[in-house]
């Protein structure tokens, strides 16, 4: 087992991309994942002192939708398509947007923090529609402009069409007794995605670890970039009932060799620590995987194993439940935070550790339903 320093990747990588020179403007890049167009804008000064997740975020955001003004304007970004906001100040940002579907007449919204860090070069964002803080109404405040032409209403609704005849009663026969029917038992909801990467994803540049010496390298020095298990595909999750649920799938299957981290960060700034770290180990046993909660104690990095982890195919699932885990760890998952997604290759034989960033997800953007 590898000696744990990730704690502190994020304080590690600023100093590194300063010595190295990799530090790069902040840029964050946004996907639509949706089959409708995903209309946004950046840092809405209405909305300068909302947080996804506080109590007052859903009244705020209404009252921002409800209001009548033209500004600021809305950018379209197409179904599948993806952008890159260049000229973001390092820190997070607030991402308000709705999806314009066209069979409906109140669009989910959705509002998200978005980390900017020039040391972290690119950060990736896959946007979904759910989950939505709220719906907007078409055609009403800032969606004046999306409400429908009296021709698209009057097709929307068919005309009325003559009842059928009824057919004349059959001779009376007794019915036949109805079979007994067992319902099935509620599927278990599935977990809401999170984020997904399409298979041309790369990074600017990773770290590497071999002995203790610590290093940023573009992405092309890699030696595993392009081994089985390191890239994603998607991450998913939801807490229902204070279990959580959190599926990743690599389309390359999984190896012995790769881990996932997990860096969850309560509030973030110069020199932030993780509050914890979830190491997911689909390959950890021939016959099953492990996650282990990384937790600081006493300034110790210390280790406990976190639920439990089954694979299916390239998917590995963990579910856990949060009533019988440390405090800190579902106050980080309750708060307005947000976590790194990382994969990480280990050579055995040379000793040296390859870690490859993919997104930062905002904590709000997890599904809880008790």
């Amino acid at each position: 087992m590898r000696p744990f320093a990730k704690v502190f990747l994020v304080a590690a990588m600023v100093v590194c991309a300063a010595t190295y020179g990799f530090a790069e403007d902040a840029r964050v890049t946004i996907q639509n994942e949706e089959a409708t167009t995903f209309y946004y804008t950046v840092d809405p000064p209405d909305l300068a002192q909302v947080t996804p997740g506080s109590p007052l975020a859903e009244t705020k955001v209404a009252e921002f939708f409800a209001a009548q003004a033209d500004e600021p304007k809305f950018v379209a970004l197409a179904p599948g398509a993806q952008t890159t906001l260049d000229n973001l100040s390092d820190g997070p940002h607030l991402l308000v947007g709705f999806f314009d579907v066209e069979t409906e007449d109140a669009f989910p919204v959705r509002v998200i923090t978005i980390q900017a860090d020039s040391t972290m070069g690119e950060r990736f964002y896959a946007i979904y529609g759910s989950p939505a803080i709220v719906e907007a109404t078409r055609g009403i405040g800032r969606l004046t402009q999306f409400a429908r032409s009296s021709s698209v209403q009057e097709a929307s609704t068919p005309p009325a069409q003559p009842a059928p005849a009824m057919p004349q009663p059959a001779a009376s026969v007794p019915p036949s007794p109805a079979p007994a029917v067992t319902p099935p038992p509620p599927a278990a909801p599935a977990a809401t995605p999170l984020a997904s990467f399409p298979s041309t994803y790369s990074p600017p540049y990773f770290t590497r670890e071999a002995n203790g010496d610590f290093s940023v390298q573009p992405i092309a020095r890699s030696r595993s970039w392009s081994f089985s298990g390191t890239r994603i595909s998607s991450l998913s999750a939801r807490i229902d009932d204070e279990v959580l649920t959190l599926s990743l799938t690599s389309a390359d299957g999984f190896s012995p060799d790769v881990s996932y981290y997990i860096y969850a960060f309560a509030t973030r700034g110069s020199g932030s620590r993780a509050a914890f770290t979830l190491e997911l180990r689909p390959r950890a046993l021939p016959d099953r995987g492990a996650c282990i909660l990384w937790q600081d104690v006493g300034g110790t990095p210390t280790p406990t194993i976190f639920g439990t982890v089954t694979v299916d195919g390239s998917t590995a699932t963990l579910v856990a439940s949060l009533k019988e885990e440390p405090a800190p760890l579902a106050q980080t998952l309750a708060s307005a935070g947000s976590f790194d997604l990382t994969s990480c290759w280990f050579d055995k034989s040379s000793g040296v550790y390859e870690e490859f960033f993919f997104a930062t997800v905002a904590m709000a953007d997890i599904p809880v339903t008790r």
